[in-house]
């Protein structure tokens, strides 16, 4: 489990690494951002038993405060749990940060479960116009105000492309109110308490991904 913690985190700072170019919409390619055969060799790493108090060795500690040291060295927070083998690591997960993107799941998710419960509907349309021209908005750039927007379009364009007038619109369509109070039953308390964006912890936010993995 600690060697596939070890593997994750250097594959995910080897990305966040990576030089951001500015491409066209209609040139993004997703697959290509992803080296697969990585990520096969990361899973296959992952497969073992239920992590359990016998793997709590020597070794494993070391790994742990060595891990905790490699972290020492960026201002992050960190909480691994792995959602198969119960095996989780924190650093610092009780610091607040501001939370940017992480947060465009919270809508997304919302706009999903409610839709599967019938009560929204995807297809629904928003109406894009000035008040919701935001800058990093690889879609919206382009888009023409009085573009009618699906729901679906909307959590698509937000989360794929990370787009800012996309994520506004959801935010504007399903209410400040009604966020927080989602995001509150998931333990998260400072979601919008700066802006629309807010801060979050690490160990508010593995609370997002399990409900993420609970609705798949």
């Amino acid at each position: 489990a600690i060697a596939c913690l070890i593997s994750v985190l250097c594959f995910s700072l080897m990305l966040l690494n990576e030089p951001s170019n500015a491409v066209q919409l209609e040139k993004i390619d997703i697959s290509s951002n992803i080296d697969f055969a990585a990520v096969k060799v990361m899973q296959e790493l992952c497969i073992d038993e239920a992590f359990n108090a016998k793997d709590e060795t020597d070794e494993t500690k070391a790994f742990v405060s060595e891990l905790d040291e490699f972290l020492k060295g960026y201002n992050a927070s960190v909480y691994y749990y792995d959602l198969n083998k119960g095996f989780s690591y924190s650093y610092d997960a009780d610091n607040s940060h501001y939370a940017a993107s992480v947060v465009k799941l919270i809508p997304a998710l919302y706009v999903y479960e409610k839709a599967n419960s019938g009560e929204l509907d995807l297809d629904q349309t928003v109406t894009y116009n000035a008040n919701f021209n935001y800058t990093d908005s690889a879609y919206f750039d382009k888009a023409l105000y009085g573009t009618k927007v699906s729901l679906k379009s909307l959590v698509k364009y937000s989360l794929i492309y990370s787009d800012n007038s996309a994520y506004m619109m959801l935010v504007d369509y399903l209410g400040s109110d009604t966020l927080n109070e989602y995001a509150s039953s998931m333990g998260i308390n400072n979601y919008m308490d700066t802006d629309n964006f807010g801060h979050i912890k690490a160990n508010e936010a593995i609370n997002l991904v399990k409900r993420l993995n609970s609705y798949l």
